[in-house]
């Protein structure tokens, strides 16, 4: 994902093999898409109405459902899981950090 601070986008076409080749929807706008949908937990139609330039949410759903079949759903969450882990920084993977998590609606 392209952080606006110097750094390189997330490669992730090297973990999850999700291409695009239309003419407004690039592979590079589709892992922005949906690695901001998954960091800022938001609805991918959220992040599309949020970003300039960005296609729809259904026009990011139409392309996901044509390169994703539900059978293969586990490997693409662990090869996504495994792009994010890569660039996570240095020093979150060195120390341990106390987390905790509010299930409560």
């Amino acid at each position: 994902m392209c952080v606006g601070n110097g750094k390189p986008k997330l490669s992730s076409s090297r973990f999850a093999q999700l291409e695009t080749d239309g003419y407004i929807c690039t592979s590079a706008m589709l892992y922005d898409v949906l690695m901001k949908a998954a960091s800022d937990g938001i609805s991918i139609d959220a992040v599309c109405r949020d970003l300039e330039n960005s296609v729809t949410g259904n026009t990011i759903r139409e392309l996901l459902n044509r390169q994703l079949s539900v059978e293969q759903l586990r490997q693409h969450e662990d090869e996504i899981n495994e792009a994010l882990a890569a660039r996570m920084p240095r020093q979150f993977q060195e120390r341990r950090v106390e987390t905790a998590i509010d299930e409560h609606d």
